[in-house]
Order: C-alpha cells, then sequence, then structure tokens
C-alpha cells in the first residue's frame, strides 16, 4: 500500500534468480508514487538513503497515499540504485490517461494500477526508457477497488433509440 513492498518483493525474487542461475541480471526497477505524495520519489532524487515523512497532497491515486514511508523506504532505494532503476510521479492527469489507455485493451484498473503505465509512458517520452525496451507495468489494482476514480474517466452514456437507423448513427461518432 505505497511503501514499496511489491518493488521490494521483484528485486528479492530477482536476486534469488540469479542465486539459481535462472537470470545473469535484475532488471532496472521503477518506484512510482503519485505527484502529490511521492516521498520516496523525492529521497531518490535528492541522493537520500531513506525518504522523510511528508504531507501528502490531494491525489486520485488514494491506494498509495503515504505520509511516513517508513524504514522500508531505504531498502526500496537500495533496490532501486543497485539495479540501476529510476523513480517517477506521474499526475492525476497522466493517470487518468493511463487509465484510458488500459481500457481501451480491456483492463480495469484502478489509478494505483495504472500509475506503473503512466510512468513508463513518460520515461519513454523522456528518453529513460527507449521504446524498443522491454517493459514490464505491474497493474495490481482492480477499477472495482476505487470506482470514484474510474468513473472520472467514462464517457455519460447516452440514449440510443431502438432503430438499426439510430445505431448506426451512434457508431458513426464512435461511442
Amino acid at each position: 500500500h505505497g511503501r514499496g513492498n511489491a518493488l521490494i518483493a521483484a528485486w528479492k525474487g530477482f536476486k534469488e534468480l540469479i542465486t539459481l542461475g535462472l537470470i545473469s541480471r535484475v532488471p532496472k526497477l521503477v518506484g512510482v508514487q503519485p505527484k502529490e505524495c511521492a516521498a520516496t520519489v523525492k529521497a531518490f532524487r535528492e541522493g537520500k538513503d531513506k525518504a522523510e515523512p511528508i504531507s501528502p497532497g490531494q491525489t486520485i491515486v488514494t491506494s498509495l497515499v503515504v505520509s511516513n514511508p517508513g524504514p522500508k523506504s531505504s531498502l526500496v532505494l537500495k533496490a532501486i540504485r543497485e539495479s540501476k532503476g529510476t523513480c517517477d510521479d506521474p499526475t492525476d492527469e497522466e493517470v487518468l490517461e493511463a487509465m484510458r489507455l488500459l481500457a481501451k485493451e480491456g483492463i480495469f484498473s484502478e489509478p494505483g494500477g495504472a500509475i506503473s503505465l503512466a510512468a513508463a509512458k513518460r520515461l519513454v517520452d523522456q528518453g529513460v526508457i527507449d521504446p524498443s525496451d522491454r517493459v514490464v507495468c505491474l497493474i495490481t489494482g482492480s477499477g472495482f477497488k476505487d470506482i470514484k476514480s474510474v468513473e472520472k474517466i467514462l464517457k455519460k452514456p447516452f440514449l440510443i433509440h431502438p432503430t438499426l437507423e439510430a445505431l448506426e448513427e451512434a457508431l458513426k461518432y464512435n461511442i
């Protein structure tokens, strides 16, 4: 819940795969937090070994709101740095756009899941990730977890009269 548990678990798992000889290196890990609540991202950018408590701002990514990252932040930062990864802090608007993109692919995500795609897109745009790189985004939360945020990306339904002509007309406008 916003303290980096998934990132730490992935890092640990990759290190175990190296020990078993199944992979040769840990992939670059990216820590992601919402712009309005990014204590660990701030610590990473400032070269600190642990994140300090903050007063979080308002964000739609409520599942990742953490005012005090606690002692795990040092492990998160170590994992990111050791893997030669980075951190990012997408805005709410970027997260909503990622939710729309995921929905077009049939993936119903809450903001805390979609934020990884928002970060990946930002990192491609910034040249940190090459478009030809293989990237895995963990979409960890179902849209059912945060219906209020999902409603923000939905188009308002409209009436289609029960005729073939009305349906064809509606389809022209890409409902």
